[in-house]
């Protein structure tokens, strides 16, 4: 398997985690919010706030995974030379 492979899939595997936190936050504060503004109300705020945290997260974790590929590749190019 390849560096740049299993960079890669680490990067999305690790976005998981945070992406079930966010979703459980969503459930938890849609259904808090469901006596004050409705529940379907809340739920989509919640939905909307979420999705944003969530492509922040996978910007972030992919940003770095991308980082840790490029400098192992230079490695790998300076060592095979």
């Amino acid at each position: 398997m390849s560096v740049t492979k299993f960079l890669t899939s680490w990067g999305f595997s690790l976005a998981i985690i945070p992406t079930i936190i966010f979703l459980i936050w969503c459930a938890v504060v849609g259904f808090s919010n469901a006596n004050k503004v409705g529940a379907a109300e809340g739920i989509i705020k919640s939905w909307i706030l979420t999705s944003i945290g969530v492509a922040i997260v996978y910007a972030i974790v992919l940003a770095i995974a991308t980082l840790f590929v490029r400098r192992l590749e230079v490695k790998e190019v300076k060592s095979n030379v």
